[in-house]
């Protein structure tokens, strides 16, 4: 197995993320730059510029090489990752981007606020117009961490702060699940692409499995440390989780 060090970043490096085609690798740092790496030889082929503070996380379009990030600054930025062009400034959120996707489609656009924000938005990447705000007492009242979206591009899940965790419709603006069972910050949530499950992670050491159609818990599963990390694998039904402890 080859190991390629891929240096230029002057700062943490936050979040990595591959294209669909797996031809390119984007990395997002707190030196508030987004590189692009070319995957069979490591070269660097783009250096995205433009948040004037820390990245928080890098996200693919589904089917393009069109790169999403989230910013520290309030912003979340859209290049065309083979020229570097940069494509859409969203400005609107009152605090840092802590979270954001495509819709599996690719049409729309979904980031989540963290701490003095607490939103969630919905864009049209096209015009960078905002469609739709989420917040409020009913909503999250903490930062949101994180958030997925849902296979079917309707349904998106969030995770807060404080422990909770909303599942909304985004196509008519009802939140369709609170759910409870976290008692610290939920670090990732995700959907099952095969089985009508989600689950989330969290601070408290908990991986709860969701039912999606009741919107009961399953199942949990306790960690002797806090869970950082969680995702589902695309191939079959499991799921990893990463912690503290290093397991």
């Amino acid at each position: 197995m080859a190991t390629t060090e891929l240096a230029g970043h002057t700062d943490t490096v936050v979040s990595v993320a591959f294209n669909a085609a797996g031809s390119l690798l984007a990395t997002g740092s707190l030196d508030s730059s987004v590189k692009v790496w070319r995957v069979p030889d490591g070269s660097c082929v783009q250096t995205l510029e433009g948040p004037a503070d820390g990245i928080d996380w890098v996200a693919w379009h589904p089917k393009g090489d069109i790169l999403l990030a989230g910013s520290e600054d309030f912003t979340m930025w859209m290049w065309l990752a083979t020229t570097g062009s940069c494509m859409q400034v969203f400005s609107g959120h009152s605090g840092p981007v802590t979270a954001g996707a495509f819709t599996p489609d690719g049409k729309l656009i979904v980031s989540a606020g963290g701490e003095n924000d607490c939103s969630l938005r919905v864009w049209n990447p096209k015009t960078g117009e905002c469609s739709l705000t989420m917040h409020g007492a009913q909503f999250h009242e903490d930062g949101i961490t994180c958030l997925d979206v849902h296979q079917d591009g309707s349904v998106v899940i969030t995770g807060g702060q404080d422990g909770a965790v909303r599942v909304t419709n985004i196509h008519n603006s009802r939140i369709v699940a609170s759910l409870a069972g976290h008692e610290e910050s939920v670090e990732a949530v995700g959907f099952s692409r095969h089985l009508n499950l989600a689950a989330t992670a969290g601070i408290d050491g908990k991986l709860i499995v969701w039912d999606c159609g009741a919107f009961s818990e399953r199942g949990v599963c306790e960690h002797p440390e806090p869970i950082t990390r969680m995702a589902w694998d695309k191939q079959q039904p499991l799921v990893a989780t990463g912690c503290l402890d290093g397991v």
